[in-house]
């Protein structure tokens, strides 16, 4: 390594690979569309991490014969530039439409101490909804703090990990990998 040459913090393992995520997802989407059939969901992806577990598990449904699907985005914050939790997120941007009377799922690329999916939840139900299920493609269930109920896991995960629109201070956030990183 020259002088000019950043030593890399961190070392990055693949955990989850894209193969197997594309399997996960195809099996809760037929899941998820046997519930819904005859019913129109709206999904709600929280910004940015959701973004490509929205894009792949839309895909799925439709594949699956959920066809009548409804897609809005919200963004809350509860970490910033940090890798530890405020546990007081932020609501960043609310839903687009109108969610009153309709069926809800929230998606999220991972749940971990549960902060940001309680807060996301208790807006939704006062407003009124018809129902409410969340779906997260990870969920870090040993760093969970509070109590919060997630219908539809893709994956149980214990580590910091990026890829698949999770991000280490907005980098590895396209990798389709789910990757462990470690700083060096």
């Amino acid at each position: 390594m020259t002088s000019s040459e950043a030593k890399p913090e961190f070392i990055r393992e693949t955990l989850i690979s894209e193969s197997d995520i594309r399997s996960r997802l195809e099996q809760l989407a037929i899941e998820i569309a046997g519930k819904y059939q005859g019913k129109r969901l709206l999904l709600v992806g929280v910004l940015n991490g959701a973004y490509m577990v929205m894009a792949d598990l839309s895909r799925e449904l439709f594949r699956a014969g959920l066809t009548d699907i409804e897609i809005d985005f919200v963004q809350i914050s509860s970490y910033g530039s940090d890798t530890e939790s405020s546990r007081n997120p932020r609501l960043l941007k609310d839903c687009s439409v109108d969610i009153s009377g309709r069926h809800i799922m929230i998606v999220e690329d991972i749940v971990d101490t549960g902060y940001s999916l309680a807060a996301l939840l208790a807006i939704f139900a006062a407003r009124g909804v018809a129902s409410i299920e969340t779906f997260s493609l990870l969920s870090k269930l040993s760093h969970r703090e509070i109590e919060v109920e997630v219908q539809y896991i893709g994956f149980e995960v214990g580590d910091w990990v990026e890829g698949m629109g999770l991000d280490t201070n907005q980098s590895g956030r396209a990798n389709p990998d789910i990757v462990k990183v470690t700083k060096i």
